[in-house]
């Protein structure tokens, strides 16, 4: 019948059969079967290849080679701990401090350098403005200022006459801490008199001054508004009062940053001759923080 097998097709399917059974690498029949493969996971021969079990891993675990590499959890000496390191593209990193009574501190970090250690500012301690850097920090940190005015007239002998007007606008983020405020007769045989006064009532804001930086080479300049010889009405709320006195060295008065203008306030120096026409030289160094 139409399209049954002949002889010679089967002959021709036979050989074919034949042809794709010798191009297998070995025969079906020698294949390792699903029981034989089972079997070869737990003989000597595999474990011999030392593949780890999942019991050998939980043994590791435990084995002082490896706790010296990777300690136990829990807090450890620094000698005992495992060594981490920051992304160079670390970004900030939020600190919550709180002193022995659980209240929060506010801090601010400056980097000083990127070899050196962040100085940690504590800027309230539940009001209080303390620890602050060390003037030498606060310089390396760039954020310390001076400003001089040399051979200021006082005139008339016993009047008080503003000298230096500094104003922290309402708009900058930081606040002066005063350090140092010197003063220096240039004749010695003279002396003055020297009141620092708070949020005085300006009449005319006076000489404007330019702060210098006492980092060396640093482009950072001071937020404060620095003015000599301004004209006042009235001088304020006098916080400070100190005298130079006649044949002695130059007065130089430590705050130790235990002055702080914020935001908003200004501070006004003034001196008073003991005689008409006494010559001072007055300095004046701050932190902005």
């Amino acid at each position: 019948p139409t399209g049954a097998s002949t002889s010679a097709l089967q002959i021709t399917g036979n050989t074919s059969l034949g042809n794709i059974d010798t191009s297998f690498d070995v025969s079906l029949s020698t294949r390792a079967s699903e029981a034989t493969l089972a079997t070869l996971l737990t003989e000597a021969t595999f474990a011999a290849e030392d593949f780890a079990t999942q019991t050998t891993l939980a043994t590791m675990l435990t084995l002082s080679g490896f706790n010296a590499r990777i300690n136990t959890l829990g807090q450890k000496l620094s000698v005992a701990s495992t060594p981490v390191v920051l992304a160079s593209d670390q970004s900030n990193i939020g600190i919550d401090l709180h002193d022995g009574a659980g209240i929060a501190l506010t801090s601010t970090f400056t980097v000083i350098s990127s070899k050196q250690a962040l100085d940690v500012n504590i800027t309230s301690v539940a009001g209080l403005e303390s620890p602050l850097p060390s003037i030498h920090r606060a310089v390396v940190a760039d954020i310390a200022y001076t400003i001089d005015v040399q051979s200021f007239n006082l005139g008339s002998a016993g009047s008080e006459k503003p000298v230096l007007l500094v104003t922290n606008s309402g708009g900058n983020t930081v606040t002066l801490y005063l350090h140092t405020l010197g003063a220096n007769n240039e004749v010695k045989t003279q002396s003055a008199k020297i009141v620092i006064y708070e949020n005085p009532t300006i009449t005319v804001n006076g000489t404007l001054e330019t702060p210098d930086n006492l980092l060396v080479g640093s482009g950072t300049s001071s937020v404060m508004s620095v003015f000599s010889a301004p004209t006042i009405s009235s001088n304020g709320n006098p916080l400070f009062v100190f005298a130079t006195g006649s044949n002695q060295n130059d007065l130089r008065r430590n705050f130790e940053f235990g002055f702080a203008l914020p935001p908003g306030n200004s501070m006004l120096v003034t001196g008073a001759g003991s005689n008409n026409n006494t010559l001072v030289d007055f300095v004046i160094e701050w932190a902005e923080i």
